[in-house]
């Protein structure tokens, strides 16, 4: 989401569902164990009781890189046959090597390939990751990542046909809807002559997954200006299994609740302390 700061004492609370470092194509590094998290929590009300934090409901993907691809790849494929606009995946299985797509499906006529990606601008762990970031920033950091899976594929003509399929493994790097409608705006003027289709893989905190279609897609869901104007806002995440009251003033159903939120260590404040300075 892009959290909008209120400086009444209104009750909110910044929730979210639903990380592979900055690198170089080319650079070689030994697989990252997935260890985000993704998470929810809820400000439960109930009559005749003072607003109260619900518990942190999370989810984890396997720590072992193989074992995440697969569950990703698995859930993926579940939500195929009743989705026509996603790849008819009949089933799948590991590619036998390193050298090549993470999976071979099975299709109604032939098999395909499948290739996957996790967004995550990371520097870090996750423990220390920035959890205030540029949208634009975070749209060019997907697209560079998809940049490098398009060189690494273009000629191996033997893989095709070929999907990409991206997943966020932390709620710190899952974008909202109209981002992921500005990161879909500015994917379709991608030199992609590789991949037949590119998908968008999140997972609720319960583990329950959603696909995106991003490419190829008319996306006239979001203007020029609106993407513009959205890059140059801020993704901001807080760790929520740290939030609590620090007041309450709710009156029967007028409900008047502050929370104050955590972001980790890594989080570079001072676009965020520029937002809350515009916000007065």
């Amino acid at each position: 989401m892009t959290a909008k700061v209120q400086h009444a004492p209104k009750a909110w609370v910044a929730y979210n569902c639903c990380g592979k470092g900055w690198q170089l194509a080319g650079n070689r590094k030994p697989p990252r164990k997935p260890t985000g998290i993704i998470q929810m929590r809820h400000l439960e009300i109930k009559a005749g009781q003072a607003p109260q934090l619900g518990p942190t409901m999370s989810f984890k993907l396997p720590e072992e890189k193989n074992a995440a691809e697969t569950v990703v790849m698995g859930s993926f494929s579940s939500l195929c046959p009743t989705a026509e606009f996603l790849p008819p995946i009949i089933d799948f299985h590991k590619y036998s090597t390193d050298h090549g797509p993470d999976f071979i499906l099975k299709m109604p006529e032939a098999q395909a390939f499948a290739e996957l990606v996790e967004i995550a601008p990371l520097w870090g762990p996750y423990s220390t990751a920035n959890h205030c970031m540029n949208v634009g920033d975070y749209i060019d950091y997907a697209l560079n990542q998809i940049r490098t899976k398009v060189a690494k594929y273009k000629s191996k003509v033997e893989f095709r046909p070929i999907y990409l399929i991206m997943y966020v493994s932390h709620y710190g790097f899952s974008p909202d809807i109209p981002q992921t409608k500005a990161l879909r705006r500015q994917m379709q003027v991608l030199s992609n002559n590789v991949f037949k289709g590119i998908y968008l893989v999140l997972f609720a905190h319960d583990g329950t997954p959603t696909a995106v279609v991003m490419w190829p897609f008319k996306a006239d869901d979001i203007t020029r200006i609106q993407t513009r104007a959205l890059r140059k806002t801020q993704m901001v995440r807080p760790d929520l299994s740290k939030a609590h009251i620090i007041s309450d003033s709710s009156n029967g159903a007028n409900v008047d609740t502050t929370i104050r939120v955590f972001l980790p260590s890594g989080t570079n404040m001072e676009p965020f302390k520029r937002m809350v300075e515009k916000k007065r």
